[in-house]
């Protein structure tokens, strides 16, 4: 063997003034070398290394590597050539495998890349290439191509290629997914960016595992039938406006629809191998749909719902609704999650280290003041905020400007005040009457008004670090309703100043000056709404005294006579039945408190009006809140402050002036105040302490203050509940204020959680336990007692009957029947495992199964949060054929009540949607920051009835039932129920939805309900039900001593059920002019009857009184009288007409 296996050789030639280099590898005695030694020699060229291209200059523009025998090209530094090369050889690198030629110039590599027959990775990514080249039809051992960000317009030319197992043609000009079909082992294709407007032709790549087609023009998924193996799929910014489609793709990992237009979670509940779903960007309105379409995928580890309306309408509850939801998901958005089981346990250890209240310092400019600091030291707002940490506050609270922005304002804006005094005449300088121009301040108005600008001097924070935590405080001098046009047009411009600043700092929180006059209360609702829409990211609260009569002044209030007695009447409203009554609950009644002092009562009223008007006019905008100002002493009875814990309360004030001293000198609060707060720790508010190191009370230091805070906290009520085991406090944490949709038992079958879930609920099945065993004992025939549980789920009923025969000493056998046929399996395992003999199963729907005999006790848990709402009486009219004539049902009837509610954040989460459909869909809710409106007693008409009031009621077994042949009913419109309530609004409220709850008679005396005034006494923290919400679309006002009638209906037709809901508002009085309120000069007479019926009404708007049928057409004496009636005052749409938004299906 020769001692010089190779050597190589180039040339450098000059073509004009092109740079011509080629590269060869000849053997030293290429002669006389053996053909025994060429493999030799052949292994010794494979591992030739070096740069071989180092003497040559980069300006180099053609390039050929003739027989170099090379195997890498990395060595090779091609990419110094970059700028100059235009053409590149490999005629003969025959062993060449892997080419990347990313980010060049290449436009077509020609007849370059025929001899690689060894090819397996080509990278042209970033080049010029306007077509897929021709030459790949030689490079049958391909396996990965990339061809991105050229200018390919059409797939063409792969015909050749079956070992290609991944093609990307990301970024190019392509419209059309075509010529694919020979692919048969392609694992991954990524078409993104191109302009395809549909997904076709991919039927044939049946091996395909990941598609991606992001930032195309999609608007359909389709055609994916054939994909079964298809493991990821990327389809965000495009158009997609359903999420449909994925029938077949049951092995989904990763599902990315991100920033489409897609309005709903759907159409993924089959996807059980899922484990990243990015949704983010679309127009999802809420979450409702995460339980039953991802709760159960164990495998769900991400999901990506930020930038949806779900999110950026709800930002403080977001997150926590999807960890109640999706308890295994641990990463939500770009941020990682603790447990479901940590963070509820955190959740709940809030309450114990008082984190649903925290509390802030109010620090003054006169604390910034006294705050000296050298030049080494912290600021003053530093160390203002360092003393009050050191304190255990949670947060400060100060002016964000100083008092020289104020002087500057005023100087600028107003009237300059005569003889010096310190206060000035509320006129703008702008057209003034009173003083000459001063056009030098004039100018500089007018160029703070063009470009509005603080001086250092006039803010009180600069930097990132001091603006932490802080709540900045808005000048309190801007006047946003005053009635000089010009002020408040100033003042707008002042506020804009000031919250865009605050932004700038990356304050989150700030508080708005009170308003002043409420003739101009819609001024100030306007400013505010445009702050809300130009600053999308910050929260804004409103201080508002609780009450304070020279603050909020009615404009059309007038002095008035006294409103004439009210009219009585006989008859109620609604119908009763003339049946036999069945068996009630009976518990005892509570005594009404004294009433509020009606004066009082007015000021609380029109304080918050006040309220409802801006926050109305804003609409409802969640980042709207109050910061409610306790300095007003409270009345002894809160009923009439009631109103304000159905308002979105960010912030208490409570000024050192709010406290009384206790027999030892120490501050404490006025029972009343005392309580007021107790209850608002539902709203998680936070406390502003102010003056608190003013020394007003002569124990205790600043601390006692807060202290005392922390104390009325461990003490609420509500706190308690929740820190106490087995409350439904405790079991709903998270839920409160939560709409979720009701169930569909007959529709869906029901996920194991779900009943997991409910069996927690000790209360109910001890009542079932103990009804159950009451009917045993009871029981007057000897011999064998059968009973059935219909809808036995997974067993609990079966389990608690077994439990009362054994304690009854009653020979008795029990039936299960069940139609899941998921929680079937539980069942027989049950069986198997614990009931043995004492059971037997039958798989089927209670409506048609066959038993072996008719039983004795009829047992089922099918009632819902508004007794009826899930179908028990249709359930139960198909189950009562298995029940003997004399049998017993448990439950054995069931009642539905309403109640009008005032809740602004469940409006917000109903209409949060954008969607009809919502605002007209019953809900089931935790209620938490809620209302009643309505009070006990007649109210002006007599006629009111108690706060809630029944609907109807349905009985089991049904008296006198006709039935087919098959002992059903022949129709379904025995179900149907009607209901006309009256209510009396004491205090003045904002209407906005219905509080539906249900009670029942299990036997006897033993029952269930969540009835707010009688559950505690019948059935005390049960769990399994939560009230039903139904919603009104607007809401509507209704003003004191009120009146409401509330009308709903139950229909039905052979394959749904659903309820239709509407509500009128009257006003008691005499004769009102319907335009503005006021009582009229002149009072007019009618025409009465002896019977005392009006034949003709005045007003329009006066309900008309039927005349009796006896007395209809005689009348006896015509004599005047003022006119006195309900005057009708407002009224809400027919929700849900004809089913049209919600029912459930039979």
């Amino acid at each position: 063997m020769s001692g010089e296996v190779n050597k190589l050789e180039s040339t450098i030639t000059k073509v004009g003034e092109r740079t011509r280099v080629a590269v060869s590898h000849t053997p030293a005695d290429e002669h006389h070398v053996s053909s025994d030694e060429e493999d030799v020699k052949e292994e010794e060229y494979e591992v030739e290394e070096g740069d071989f291209l180092a003497d040559w200059p980069d300006e180099t523009e053609e390039l050929e590597l003739v027989h170099a025998r090379i195997g890498s090209l990395d060595e090779l530094r091609l990419p110094r050539f970059a700028k100059h090369l235009t053409k590149l050889f490999f005629h003969l690198l025959t062993k060449l495998e892997e080419l990347d030629l990313y980010d060049n110039k290449v436009k077509d590599p020609a007849s370059a890349l025929d001899k690689l027959e060894n090819l397996s990775v080509l990278d042209l990514s970033f080049n010029l290439l306007r077509t897929v080249p021709d030459s790949l039809q030689y490079l049958r051992s391909l396996h990965t191509v990339y061809f991105v960000q050229n200018r390919i317009s059409k797939i063409t030319n792969l015909d050749n290629l079956a070992s290609l197992r991944s093609l990307e043609l990301g970024g190019n000009r392509i419209r059309k997914i075509e010529n694919l079909g020979s692919l048969a082992n392609l694992e991954e294709l990524w078409l993104g960016k191109n302009k395809i407007t549909k997904l076709e032709n991919l039927s044939q790549l049946k091996r395909l595992k990941t598609l991606s087609l992001q930032s195309n023009r999609i608007t359909v998924i389709e055609c994916l039938d054939e994909l079964a193996d298809l493991e990821e799929l990327y389809l965000s910014h495009n158009g997609v406006k359903r999420l449909e489609g994925l029938q077949n793709n049951i092995h989904l990992h990763t599902l990315d629809v991100g920033n489409n237009f897609i309005p709903a979670i759907e159409n993924i509940s089959h996807l059980t191998e899922l484990e990243e779903l990015w949704m983010n960007g679309n127009q999802i309105p809420d979450l409702r749909a995460l339980e039953s379409q991802l709760a159960h995928i164990s495998t769900l580890q991400t999901v990506y719902l930020e930038a949806n309306p779900c999110q950026t309408n709800d930002m403080a509850n977001y997150r926590r609704k999807i960890m109640l939801a999706l308890k295994q998901v641990k990463q939500i958005d770009a941020t990682f999650v603790k447990s479901v089981d940590t963070f509820l346990q955190t959740f709940m250890s809030s309450w114990i280290s008082s984190q649903y209240a925290s509390i802030s310092k109010h620090v003054t400019l006169s604390d910034l003041s006294q705050a000296s600091t050298s030049a080494n030291e912290e600021t003053p707002v530093l160390k203002c905020t360092s003393e009050a940490r050191s304190k255990d506050y949670d947060n400060v609270c100060l002016p964000l400007t100083t008092d020289a922005w104020k002087k500057r304002w005023t100087n600028m804006c107003l009237v300059p005040s005569s003889g010096g005094e310190d206060r000035r005449r509320t006129e703008s300088r702008r057209e003034s009457r009173y003083v000459s121009r001063d056009f030098t301040t004039e100018q500089k108005a007018e160029r703070w008004r063009e470009n509005p600008v603080f001086e250092a001097d006039e803010v009180t924070m600069t930097r990132l670090d001091e603006a932490e935590g802080v709540t900045a405080i808005i000048s309190g001098w801007l006047e946003l309703d005053t009635d000089d046009d010009w002020i408040r047009l100033d003042a707008e411009i002042a506020l804009h100043q000031e919250l865009n600043y605050a932004s700038y700092l990356n304050i989150q929180n700030a508080i708005l000056p009170a308003p002043r006059n409420r003739q101009r209360a819609a001024c100030y609702a306007r400013v505010v709404d445009a702050c809300l829409q130009s600053l999308p990211f910050m929260n804004l609260s409103i201080r508002l005294p609780v009450y304070d009569s020279s603050l909020v002044h009615d404009p059309l209030s007038a002095s008035s006579n006294d409103a004439a007695p009210p009219m009585k009447r006989s008859a109620s409203l609604h119908s009763v039945s003339s049946r036999p009554p069945t068996p009630r609950l009976v518990v005892s009644q509570t005594i009404e408190a004294n009433p509020v002092p009606k004066n009082l009562e007015q000021k609380i009223d029109a304080a918050w009006e006040t309220w409802d008007l801006i926050r109305s006019l804003c609409d409802y905008n969640p980042r709207l809140s109050l910061a409610l100002d306790l300095t007003p002493p409270l009345p002894n009875n809160l009923t009439a402050l009631g109103k304000w814990s159905a308002e979105a309360v960010r912030h208490i004030f409570l000024p050192a002036s709010t406290f009384i001293a206790n027999t030892k000198g120490y501050p404490v609060l006025p029972k009343s105040t005392q309580t007021f707060i107790r209850d608002s720790m539902a709203h998680r508010p936070s406390f502003i302490l102010s003056g608190v190191s003013s020394g007003v009370h002569t124990r205790g230091n600043e601390v006692a203050y807060s202290q005392y805070i922390r104390h009325l906290e461990r003490t609420s009520p509500l706190v308690q509940a929740v820190e106490k085991s087995g409350t439904v406090e405790n079991f709903a944490q998270g839920y409160q204020d939560y709409l979720q949709a009701p169930l569909q038992p007959l529709m869906d079958n029901l996920q194991s959680i779900t009943y997991q879930t409910f069996e927690q609920d000790p209360v109910k099945y001890k009542h079932y336990e103990e009804a159950i065993y009451r009917a045993l004992l009871e029981w007057q025939e000897d011999g064998r007692i059968v009973i059935c549980v219909a809808g036995a789920g997974r067993g609990p009923l079966i389990a608690r009957c077994i439990t009362a025969i054994e304690r009854s000493n009653r020979e008795a056998f029990v039936y299960g029947v069940e139609k899941n046929p998921n929680a079937f399996v539980t069942l027989q395992e049950r069986q198997r495992s614990e009931w043995k003999d004492k059971v037997k199963l039958f798989f089927g729907d209670m409506r048609v199964v066959e038993l072996p005999e008719q039983v004795d006790i009829l047992v089922s848990e099918l009632l819902g949060s508004f007794g009826d709402n899930e179908l028990s009486p249709e359930c139960l009219d198909g189950a009562m054929r298995l029940l003997k004539p004399d049998g017993i049902s448990i439950p054995s009837s069931y009642t539905a009540h309403l109640a009008p509610l005032s809740s602004s954040k469940l409006y917000n989460e109903a209409r949060s949607t954008k969607d009809d459909k919502n605002m007209e869909t019953p809900c089931v809710v935790m209620f938490q920051a809620v209302n009643l409106l309505s009070g006990d007693g007649g109210g002006p008409s007599g006629q009111c009835g108690p706060q809630v009031q029944e609907c109807w009621e349905f009985e089991h077994p049904r008296k006198d039932p006709i039935l087919n042949s098959q002992s059903l009913p022949l129709t379904n419109s025995h179900n149907a129920r009607f209901a006309k309530l009256r209510f009396h609004i004491p205090h003045a409220g904002a209407l906005h939805g219905l509080a539906g709850y249900f009670e029942a008679v299990l036997y006897r005396n033993i029952g269930l309900s969540i009835h707010p005034q009688r559950k505690d006494q019948i059935s005390k923290d049960m769990l399994s039900w939560f009230p039903l919400f139904f919603p009104f679309k607007e809401p509507l006002y209704l003003p004191s001593n009120s009146e409401l009638q509330v009308t709903i209906w139950r229909l039905t037709n052979q394959r749904r059920v659903w309820y239709e809901w509407h509500a009128e508002s009257f006003l008691y009085g005499s004769c009102l002019d319907p335009v503005s309120s006021y009582p009229l000069s002149a009072t007019p007479t009618i025409p009465v009857t002896d019977s005392g019926v009006s034949l003709r009404v005045s007003s329009p708007l006066i309900d008309a009184v039927e005349l009796a049928p006896e007395r209809r057409g005689s009348i006896a004496s015509v004599v005047s009288l003022p006119v006195a009636g309900l005057v009708k005052i407002g009224h809400t749409s027919l929700h849900n007409a004809g089913g049209r938004s919600s029912w459930i299906g039979l």
